[in-house]
C-alpha cells in the first residue's frame, strides 16, 4: 500500500494542473484550441504537420518567422529533449538498482533490450529463479518492482516515440539544406509518423513524471525483499507444474497493485485514439525490419553478407549490389525514418554508379544519424563511425 500511496502523491504532483506541470502544458493555458483550417493537427487535436502538408508548405513552415510556427517547432524540440532527460534518470535507476546484469555484458545498458528479455523470461520464470544465480535474483527483483512493471511501458512507448520525432524532424530539416528530397508519399509518412510521435510523448509524460524514480527508490523496500526471497525459494522448492501454480499464487498481490496503479494514471483516457496508429507504425517497423535483414545478406561486405546462404553467395557482386539497392529503396519506401537502409542503398549505389542519388541517400542517412555535413563538428562532438565517416566522405567530396 505504501508503494500504491506515493503513486497517489507523485500523480497529483504530475497532473497537468499539479505545481510540476511542465512548460508544454503550461504553454497551452488561455489559448484557443487550433483549427484544423489554420494548420494540421496531430492526432491528440494539439497542433501538427498534418497529413496534408505539401513540399512548399513544409518550406515555408522551417523558415517561417511567425509566432505560432516558431511556437509549434520548439515545442518538437523541448518535448524530445525533456522526454531524453527522464528516460536517461531511468536508465541511471536501472544501473542502480543492478538490473542490467538480467542481460548479456555484450547488451549493454540498453533499456529496450532489458525490456525484452524481461518480457520473453516472465512468461516462464521458474526455471531462472530456481538456479539461484545472479540473474535469477536480478528476475526476482524485477518481477516484484511494482513501478518497474508499470512503467517499463510507457518508458518503451516513449523511447520509440522520441527516436521517431527526433529523427522526422532531422529528416524534414534535411530536405531542405541536404541534397535529397522525399517524395509525396514519403513526406505523407514522414508528418504522420512525427504527429504521432509527438501526440505519445504528451500523452505518456504525466505518467513518466509519476513513475520517475524518487530518491528513495535507490534501494528497494523491506517488502520487495522479502517477496523477491520468497519467489526464489518457491522456485527451488518445488517442481513443474506446481511450481507455476505457486509463482502465480506468489506474484497475485503484486499483479493486483500493479493493476490499481494502472488505473491511477492518466493515458488510458487517449489509449483508444492512438493505439491503431502505434498498430500501423509497428506494422511499418517489422516490414522495413525484414526488408533490412535481407538487404544487410546481400551486401557483400556486411557481417550477414559474408555469413549469406548459398542462395546469395552464389550470385555475383554487381548482381548482389543491385539487388540489395533496389530492396533498401523500397523498404525505405515502407520506413523513410530508417538509417540503415538509407545507408544501406547509398553504399550498394555508390559502388556501381558513384553520384547524385548514392550521395543522396547518404545525405538521408548522415540527417537520420544526426551528423550535419555544413558543421564543423558534424556530429556533435563524437567520433563517426565507420559507415557515418564514408557516408561523410561521399557527401562532401561531391559538394566539391
Amino acid at each position: 500500500m505504501k508503494i500504491l500511496a506515493c503513486c497517489l502523491g507523485l500523480l497529483a504532483w504530475a497532473s497537468p494542473g499539479g505545481a510540476a506541470a511542465d512548460p508544454e502544458h503550461a504553454a497551452g493555458v488561455g489559448q484557443a484550441a487550433p483549427q484544423a483550417g489554420d494548420f494540421g493537427l496531430a492526432p491528440d487535436g494539439k497542433r501538427g504537420f498534418g497529413s496534408d502538408i505539401q513540399p512548399k508548405e513544409l518550406a515555408r513552415l522551417l523558415r517561417s518567422d511567425d509566432p505560432q510556427d516558431k511556437a509549434f517547432l520548439s515545442e518538437l524540440a523541448q518535448l524530445a529533449m525533456t522526454t531524453r532527460i527522464v528516460l536517461a534518470d531511468v536508465q541511471k535507476h536501472y544501473e542502480a538498482r543492478g538490473y542490467f546484469k538480467l542481460l548479456s555484458a555484450s547488451a549493454g545498458d540498453d533499456v529496450l533490450a532489458l525490456h525484452r528479455e524481461y518480457e520473453r523470461l516472465r512468461k516462464h520464470p521458474g526455471e531462472v529463479l530456481a538456479v539461484g544465480d545472479q540473474g535469477a535474483r536480478t528476475l526476482a527483483a524485477l518481477l516484484v518492482d511494482t513501478k518497474f512493471n508499470v512503467r517499463r511501458e510507457f518508458v518503451s512507448r516513449a523511447r520509440l516515440a522520441v527516436d521517431d520525432l527526433e529523427r522526422a524532424r532531422a529528416l524534414l530539416s534535411g530536405t531542405q539544406t541536404g541534397h535529397f528530397e522525399l517524395s509525396l508519399a514519403e513526406l505523407e509518412h514522414v508528418v504522420a509518423r512525427a504527429d504521432f510521435a509527438a501526440a505519445e510523448l504528451r500523452t505518456v509524460r504525466s505518467d513518466l513524471l509519476a513513475l520517475a524514480p524518487q530518491p528513495g527508490d535507490r534501494s528497494p523496500e523491506a517488502d520487495e525483499l522479502a517477496a523477491a526471497k520468497h519467489l526464489g525459494e518457491v522456485a527451488r522448492g518445488a517442481r513443474e507444474p506446481a511450481r507455476t501454480e505457486q509463482l502465480a499464487a506468489a506474484l497475485a498481490p503484486r499483479d493486483e497493485l500493479e493493476s490499481k496503479m494502472r488505473k491511477l494514471l492518466f493515458s488510458s483516457d487517449a489509449e483508444p485514439r492512438l493505439a491503431a496508429l502505434r498498430d500501423w507504425r509497428d506494422r511499418t517497423l517489422a516490414t522495413a525490419a525484414a526488408a533490412r535483414a535481407r538487404v544487410l545478406e546481400l551486401l557483400p561486405d556486411t557481417p550477414e553478407g559474408e555469413r549469406a546462404p548459398a542462395d546469395i553467395a552464389r550470385l555475383k557482386k554487381t548482381e548482389r549490389l543491385g539487388q540489395a539497392f533496389a530492396l533498401a529503396v523500397e523498404g525505405t519506401g515502407h520506413d523513410p525514418l530508417d538509417a540503415e537502409l538509407a545507408w544501406a542503398a547509398g553504399h550498394a549505389r555508390h559502388f556501381s554508379w558513384p553520384g547524385l542519388e548514392s550521395v543522396s541517400y547518404f545525405d538521408r542517412f548522415l540527417a537520420l544519424s544526426g551528423v550535419r555535413t555544413s558543421d564543423a563538428n558534424p556530429a556533435s562532438g563524437r567520433k563517426l563511425t565507420p559507415r557515418e565517416q564514408e557516408a561523410f566522405t561521399a557527401v562532401v567530396s561531391f559538394r566539391r
